[in-house]
């Protein structure tokens, strides 16, 4: 007799010590369990809920802590913890983002080159040379004309402030940096 009441005192001591209670974690927007969200108690193991968004935590804890993918994570004391726990969304939240590279210098470039030349290929092959271009309408247009003689003007223009060091950003340039010497400019 004196033995089993010893192993009634134990079992009933070793529940008492695992007593569990049920939570549920939802989103209130959508109104329906939030699943494989992880719950833990004071940072030991977590525990996923279920597809009904339950979770079971112990009775005593300090801080129940609730994290899901797309939701704000909570960290919620015991004396505020309900039987069932909203999850707001995070809609800022991308998630997280993994990036992997190597250094690969000369490849990069190699590949750039041989785009570019197969770019140049690719462009002669759709625009083949038929002759000379020429055309009786874009001559005798006067739109045309006119702005071909403005872009010959400008050409010549810039071409002039080139030489001369007087273009006008560039001097707003130096002005706003007090540099009133040419020496970072080149031509």
């Amino acid at each position: 007799m004196k033995k089993s009441w010893i192993i009634i005192t134990l079992l009933a001591s070793s529940m008492a010590a695992q007593a569990q209670r049920c939570i549920t974690v939802y989103d209130p927007e959508r109104n329906e369990p939030v699943r494989d969200a992880l719950v833990w108690v004071d940072h030991k193991e977590a525990e996923a809920s279920t597809i009904l968004g339950e979770a079971f935590i112990p009775e005593r804890f300090d801080t129940l802590h609730i994290s899901a993918t797309g939701y704000v994570s909570l960290a919620i004391p015991a004396s505020l913890t309900a039987d069932s726990i909203p999850l707001m969304q995070d809609y800022n939240n991308i998630g997280e983002i993994v990036v992997h590279g190597v250094y690969r210098n000369k490849q990069l470039t190699e590949s750039v080159k041989r785009w570019t030349k197969e770019a140049r290929k690719e462009f002669e092959l759709r625009n083949p040379i038929r002759g000379i271009n020429f055309s009786m309408a874009d001559t005798v247009d006067p739109r045309l004309r006119r702005i071909k003689k403005q872009t010959k003007k400008l050409e010549k223009i810039f071409k002039r402030m080139d030489a001369e060091g007087t273009d006008p950003i560039i001097q707003a340039y130096r002005k706003a940096l007090g540099k009133n010497s040419q020496a970072g400019y080149s031509k």
